[in-house]
Formats: structure tokens, sequence, C-alpha cells
């Protein structure tokens, strides 16, 4: 919808001004202006995270000595692991979540007393697109799943206890919009350091295990049929005061619409502008 704004209200009434619009989008399968394939991985927090362009995955794993219940002293073992991992511990990226433990990942033989810390900041493409997460991790002295910031599940107790895999006292579901969101898991381990298998599952389809590749497929926002790439006109405006605003109708169909508006006509001294919003595939 198109307003047209003056500095005088009462010199508005039976003003007629021109206007040009055009409406421009790439085609919807590239998707260029929301991700970047020369990104870096680098770690990444909730705090330093951009909603946009999106990044591909990124998985970070820290380890670090703890043996404490991670829900009533999630502070130390933030503390602890802002150094540098002891000998026996590490940190990396990986690929997956699928058998990683502490002696996989760093190669010694360190399986007691184990704080860990999981990243991932994952893409999405589609706004009100529904993530379910299946973290189960070895993790004796409790554990905390988090997304964005925000604590999505919480347990005291053993979340591998004589170690089930299918241990769900850190999963969750939720709907995310489109953007980077980060998924942070801190748990602690008195023994003996068990490997893990993390799945997912987008919008009810099938469980995918937990990998950068399977994550960076909702990177990607689905075609859409009527890919329109531009449109343009113009049109005359009519209005009696200034609350009133203009519907414009569009032939073609856009996936992300952007609406780009000309210079108006001249038909008079009065300064004046134009104002856009209620942004559709088929109007504006």
């Amino acid at each position: 919808m198109i307003q047209e704004e003056t500095m005088k209200d009462k010199e508005t009434k039976h003003r007629s001004e021109k206007a040009g619009f055009v409406a421009i989008w790439g085609k919807s399968v590239k998707r260029t202006d929301l991700y970047d394939d020369n990104v870096t991985p680098k770690k990444a927090t909730r705090k330093t995270l951009p909603k946009f362009p999106l990044k591909k995955t990124m998985i970070y794993v820290k380890t670090t000595k703890f043996n404490l219940n991670v829900v009533d002293k999630l502070y130390d073992l933030r503390q602890a692991l802002k150094k540098r991992s002891p000998r026996g511990y590490c940190e990396k990226q990986v690929n997956s979540m699928t058998k990683v433990s502490n002696r996989k990942i760093c190669g010694g033989r360190t399986n007691r007393n184990i704080g860990f810390y999981v990243s991932t900041v994952f893409p999405v493409a589609v706004d009100n697109t529904k993530y379910c997460f299946h973290v189960p991790m070895d993790l004796n002295y409790g554990g905390i799943s988090m997304l964005d910031g925000k604590i999505m599940k919480q347990t005291r107790k053993d979340v591998y206890k004589y170690g089930r895999l299918d241990t769900k006292l850190l999963d969750f579901c939720t709907t995310l919009s489109a953007g980077n969101h980060i998924l942070e898991v801190y748990g602690a381990e008195s023994c003996c350091d068990g490997t893990t298998r993390w799945t997912f599952q987008v919008n009810g389809g099938k469980w995918q295990d937990f990998t950068k590749s399977n994550l960076d497929v909702q990177m990607r926002a689905p075609a859409v049929e009527g890919d329109t790439i531009i449109e343009y006109g113009d049109m005359n405006i009519q209005l009696l005061k200034k609350t009133d605003w203009t519907t414009v109708k569009i032939k073609g169909k856009f996936n992300r619409p952007v609406v780009i508006m000309g210079v108006p006509s001249f038909k008079g001294p009065h300064p004046m502008t134009i104002r856009v919003k209620n942004v559709k595939r088929s109007q504006f």
C-alpha cells in the first residue's frame, strides 16, 4: 500500500501526484540476499551472531575438567570453559555430532570429570520453520540445552543413564524465524565418557543425523511458482488526507518482493514523501 504525506495537511486536499514503482526480486532458488558462501567458520556466540546473511553451519565442541552439577553450577562451568583446556581436554570444530566424546575428539584417555560445551550455529531460510532436536549425551551431572540464549530444557538427572541413547531429557521442539540461530548444550560427566548420537527434524519430516551438511540444506528456500524477476509501472494517486492508503496490485508473483518507489511528478511547491507498507507477493 502507498501513502502520500505532505508538510501542509490542509493543502493535501484534491492533490494528485504521479508515482512510479518498481518491484525487483532475484530468482528464489539462489537466495543471494540471504547467504554468503565465503564466510570463514569462526566460533560465534549469541551476542556476536548476526541474523543475516545466513552462515553455513558450524559445530564447536569444548571440554574441560569439571565435576559439579551443571544446573546448580552453570556459572562455574562457564568460567572454567573460558580458560584454556587442560591436558586431556580440548576444543575443536566437528562435522557431526555422531560418536562425539572427550576421548574421540581430544585423542587422549581422559574419561572422568568432564565439562562439555557444544555450540552449533545453523541457518534457517524460511520463517515459521519447526525444528525438533534430539541431543543425548553422557552427562552424569545433568545438562542444559539452550536456543538463542534461552533455556529450552534442563535437568539435574543423569542424561545418559546406563548408556541409553534414546534419552529425551534435553530434547525440545520450537518454531524458528528466518535467520541464523545458535543451539548450545552444557553438561558434565563423572564417568565414563560415552559417545553421542544427535538427530534433528524439520517440519515433521524424517529424523536426520546432526551434521553440517544436513543442517545446511535449510540454508536454501524452496523454489516457488511464478518466479517473477522484475515488474514496473506508474500510477496516479489522489488522496484527500494523509491517513489514506492506496493498494497496488502486481500481475506477477514474487517470493520475497522489494518495492522501490520512483520520484513523484511535480504538481506544486509543497514537499512530500511516499511510504510503503504491507508488501506481499501479489500486492503492496
